[in-house]
This record gives C-alpha cells, structure tokens and sequence, in this order.
C-alpha cells in the first residue's frame, strides 16, 4: 500500500532549536509550485530580516521530483542538505522547509552546525499533520449508452470514480479514476468489452 500513496503536509508548522546561544527557527509549508517556494521564503526573509542565514530545502512533484537545497552562506552542505534529509525523511512531497539562524557569538564547527539544522528542521515536522494520498491513474474511453452500466460495475468493483466527459448521438466519452494498484486489472476487465473505444489506440 505504501507504493500506491505519497505524503503531504496538511499545513504549515513550525520547530525549534538551539544551540550554544544560536537560535535555529524552523518553518514547513505544503507547496505546488516553485513559484510558491520562493514566495514563502520571500516572506520568512522579510519578516527575520535581522537574522544571519536562511537555509532551505524543497521538493516538488511525484513522479518526476524536482528537489533544491541552499546553504544560504553557512558552510557547504551544512543548512540545505540535512534540511533536505529530513524532509526525505518523512517522505514527504511538495514540501518547502527553511530553517532562519540568529547567530549566538560562538561558532558550531560544521558537524554541530549541520546537526542544529538537522534538529531544527525534524523538530518542525514533528509537529507537523501529515496526510497520505493515493496514487490514481485516469482511463479514457467511449461507450455506447448499452455499455454504460457495465463499465459502472466495474468502476464500482475498483473503486473508480466515473466522469462523464462528453455526450454524443451513440454514447458517452467516459474518465475513469482509479487508484494505481487496481488500474491494471481494471484496464483488463474493460477490455473485455469490446464495443468500447479507447481514444489512445488511435493516437
């Protein structure tokens, strides 16, 4: 089951730490686009324009996964990469989680400075509400009005949800939305009925 779903953050949260007078704001966002990533960091900037870094991480997408991570002027790999660990972590998607220092007068050294992040960032999403949503998959095709309540059985067998996308003289342009894990097996069993048309086997 765990193939067949990918997690979100329901809404934003927030973590702390600190370490040796260093101050370590943490910040998780549910995020679609990396337009939105930028703007919420555009944000947490403004708002702690006195502060020393602003590290980040994000990734975007759920087959095709776009991922970024800054150190924002810490030493390299020391802010973004343990941000970005914890967020794989908690296999989260569509995820932005910055971490904004206020520098306390004692340098880290980088293992300690890379764990504070580290810390900062897991404790954000430790208070965070996480959401598991399915994988589905979207079968297309055409059936004549008498095939209709078939296909709806079958839908109904998967737990498919049924669009009717277009009406026409001799039938309906049918979507069918159905989680990954029964796609396959449905496709087959539709198949059986051979009056359908499947707009993909003429492309």
């Amino acid at each position: 089951m765990a193939d067949d779903c990918f997690h979100i953050l329901s809404e934003p949260s927030e973590g702390f730490y600190s370490e040796k007078r260093s101050k370590f704001l943490a910040f998780a966002f549910p995020i679609e686009t990396k337009d939105e990533a930028m703007e919420q960091l555009r944000s947490l900037r403004n708002k702690y324009h006195d502060a020393r870094h602003v590290c980040f991480a994000y990734t975007l997408g759920i087959d095709q996964i776009e991922e970024r991570c800054n150190d924002d002027g810490e030493p390299s790999g020391t802010g973004g990469r343990p941000i970005l660990g914890q967020i794989h972590s908690f296999g989260l998607h569509n995820t932005l989680l910055a971490v904004v220092r206020y520098y306390g007068g004692t340098p880290l050294g980088a293992a300690n400075l890379g764990r504070a992040y580290q810390q900062a960032a897991q404790d954000a999403l430790q208070q965070a509400r996480i959401t598991s949503r399915q994988l589905t998959a979207t079968l297309r095709l055409a059936a004549t009005y008498e095939d209709v309540d078939r296909v709806m059985r079958l839908a109904k067998k998967h737990n498919a949800r049924v669009d009717y996308t277009a009406h026409r003289a001799d039938g309906v342009d049918i979507s069918v939305e159905v989680s990954r894990a029964q796609a396959e097996s449905l496709h087959g069993e539709l198949r059986q009925i051979h009056t359908l048309q499947w707009p993909d086997d003429h492309a």
